[in-house]
């Protein structure tokens, strides 16, 4: 009896073939999939986590505020007094057309009875931010202030909202040139 060992006919290699095609395009689309469902998570929390690192920065100096703070425009100023006496300013700045949010800070300076203040650098303290909205109430001897950001990155966006209860009684005022003189008498 003799054998015939002839090898693949030309309609089991196409089959064979064509199996092999849908299953590498199964394996394709998912793998893509995933890619893009990554990115996506990935984004987001991106967004999310740089906007807790943002309004944590903001809380840091609002909660522990014994001077007072001026919102005027897109800054936020915050004027505390220090452990080794005197004055310094924290100001949060937003720009809008770069979208994104600074932080800068600076001694205040006691000449006499006037109070100035010169700002240091300017650091980046938030990218990719559309909004930033400050304001702030007082009831009595406490001040409640609400801070609002909203970022956006692409296509992806995350709203953050707070209201920061400050500790001390504080001043406020319209604006900073007026807060340093009412802060600093």
């Amino acid at each position: 009896m003799k054998k015939r060992n002839q090898g693949f006919s030309l309609i089991e290699l196409i089959v064979a073939f064509a199996i092999l095609g849908v299953v590498a395009l199964i394996v394709l689309d998912f793998t893509t999939s995933t890619a893009n469902t990554y990115r996506m998570v990935s984004n987001d929390l991106s967004l999310q986590y740089e906007a807790q690192l943002t309004m944590g920065q903001l809380q840091e100096y609002l909660i522990d505020c014994d001077g007072g703070i001026s919102v005027q425009g897109n800054e936020l100023y915050i004027v505390s007094e220090k452990e080794s006496g005197g004055y310094v300013t924290h100001c949060f700045s937003y720009a809008a057309t770069k979208r994104e949010l600074y932080y800068s800070t600076g001694e205040v300076n006691l000449d006499g009875t006037l109070a100035t203040c010169a700002l240091g650098e300017q650091y980046l303290l938030a990218r990719d931010l559309s909004d930033f909205q400050v304001s702030y109430k007082r009831n009595d001897t406490k001040t409640t202030v609400s801070v609002k950001f909203h970022f956006l990155r692409g296509e992806r966006q995350y709203t953050s909202e707070q209201s920061i209860f400050i500790r001390n009684e504080i001043t406020t005022a319209g604006t900073w040139d007026t807060l340093l003189q009412l802060v600093c008498a």
